[in-house]
């Protein structure tokens, strides 16, 4: 059985940028209204099966774990944003997931389309004319950025 592939980091890196702390929090302090907490609900339980799947994928639990969240903190001390704006972060997690969705089975795909779905109606309530360019050009250079750390 292979070890802990590229793919399968960057899936428990994504559910890493899901977790409750930071995601839902940082969704809290953007101050989204009560009728969008159905779509962070949704993100928690997909990101749960999700990495449920990944975990069981993993040989060395710990050691898998560590090797993500050492690329995870060089990931994150590479960006150069002070403050990240949750636009920019939403972005960048629908990309990452759709590039994921690409290579995965059937019953995974399923689970990321789902997790990708709640994600774009989460970013449609802070940027609903679909307009924000700036988030999208910066998101896309932060998924190059991920593709060269992991």
């Amino acid at each position: 059985m292979p070890g802990f592939s590229r793919q399968e980091q960057k899936k428990f890196f994504i559910c890493c940028c899901l977790a409750d702390d930071p995601f839902v929090i940082f969704v809290k302090q953007a101050g989204i209204p009560f009728r969008c907490w159905p779509y962070v609900n949704a993100v928690r339980r997909w990101r749960n099966k999700i990495k449920e799947i990944v975990q069981k994928k993993m040989i060395k639990p710990e050691k898998d774990e560590k090797k993500v969240q050492e690329k995870t903190l060089c990931f994150f001390t590479r960006l150069t944003a002070e403050k990240i704006p949750l636009t920019t972060y939403l972005n960048f997690l629908i990309l990452s997931a759709e590039t994921i969705r690409e290579h995965v089975n059937a019953k995974e795909k399923h689970l990321w389309e789902k997790l990708i779905e709640n994600l774009f109606h989460l970013y449609c309530y802070f940027d609903p004319e679909l307009n924000d360019n700036e988030s999208m050009d910066e998101a896309e250079k932060w998924h190059k950025l991920l593709e060269e750390v992991f």
